[in-house]
């Protein structure tokens, strides 16, 4: 209850990166945030600001929590039973953690998996299982317990491996082509540089740049000639 009290006035004024102590002995809630997505830290525990209240494992150190371009990854072991694993060959259940979603202040989530184009799949605490893109809202996909005439979550998700691995695939093949792009764009630049003529050849100015290091070392070998005595030796 005191918690609830202090929260709206607390966030506001304290440190964002201390803890505070009223005199009559309060503590009193820090704001951290990760990429936008922010978290109350009360003593030990880290609480989210969703409508959902959640309250990380005790003694979560903040370096721990890390935001992944769209998402907070909180590490919390304390995974429902009911929940269900993208790849339930080599994940297990500490492979899961807490997440909690940008722009989404419902509740914080449990990622079960991400898919090969990035995105991942999670679950709310009534077990329905949502598919999360960056940038997309979530969008449900199934539950524990489907409706007549749902899909489950092996079918919802085996659908959503083969659509996950051709994007990945086709950012996979464009990422290739803008980079040969840019390297016929340079071979390009290089075949219509303006040429001259440097003594008894003809080249561009790329072609004629001067090496520094054959430099010094002719200019080594002409100061050596210099103080080389007449007779040698």
């Amino acid at each position: 209850m005191i918690f609830l009290i202090i929260r709206t006035v607390a966030v506001e004024i304290i440190d964002r990166l201390y803890v505070v102590y009223r005199p009559m002995g309060i503590l009193l809630p820090v704001v951290f945030s990760y990429g936008g997505v922010e978290l109350l830290r009360v003593g030990e525990t880290f609480h989210s600001r969703t409508k959902k209240a959640y309250a990380s494992m005790n003694g979560l150190h903040k370096d721990s929590i890390c935001f992944y371009e769209y998402y907070l990854k909180i590490p919390d072991y304390r995974v429902p039973k009911s929940c269900k694993l993208v790849d339930s060959v080599w994940s297990t259940v500490f492979d899961v953690f807490a997440c909690l979603l940008a722009g989404d202040d419902e509740e914080v989530y449990w990622c079960c998996g991400r898919l090969a184009d990035r995105s991942i799949v999670v679950m709310d605490g009534a077990g329905r299982y949502y598919h999360v893109e960056k940038g997309k809202r979530k969008r449900y996909i199934a539950a524990n317990l489907p409706e007549p005439g749902e899909q489950d979550f092996d079918t919802a998700v085996k659908k959503l491996k083969e659509e996950a691995g051709q994007r990945a695939e086709e950012t996979d093949r464009q990422k290739r082509r803008n980079e040969e792009a840019k390297r016929r764009k340079r071979l390009e630049e290089i075949r219509d540089a303006l040429p001259y003529r440097m003594g008894m050849k003809w080249g561009n100015v790329s072609s004629f740049l001067p090496n520094t290091e054959r430099f010094f070392l002719l200019w080594a070998f002409i100061v050596l000639l210099k103080r080389a005595p007449a007779g040698g030796g």
